[in-house]
């Protein structure tokens, strides 16, 4: 779990943009099934979040090394907005 600035930084995919509360990655469908990041990304929006999905960050090393969907594992990378809590 990582905490991401509120908006884009001009060097970043986003410059000047709006983040969402949440961005879940999955490495691009690589490192959990669809309905457990669908399930997860619900479970935020349910509870009055906006969740982005793999966009501005996906995951990385971590997520894919501590993930093996075809046999149970599940990984998902978490950024949390820091304007929720800062």
């Amino acid at each position: 779990c990582h905490c991401m600035s509120a908006v884009g930084a001009p060097t970043h995919a986003d410059p000047g943009e709006a983040r969402a509360d949440f961005n879940l990655g999955d490495v691009h469908g690589t490192t959990c099934t669809s309905e457990f990041l669908q399930f997860m990304k619900k479970t935020l929006e349910d509870r009055g979040h906006s969740v982005s999905v793999n966009f501005p960050y996906y995951g990385g090393y971590l997520t894919r090394r501590h993930s093996d969907p075809a046999n149970g594992i599940e990984s998902i990378f978490v950024e949390i907005n820091k304007r929720l809590f800062i």
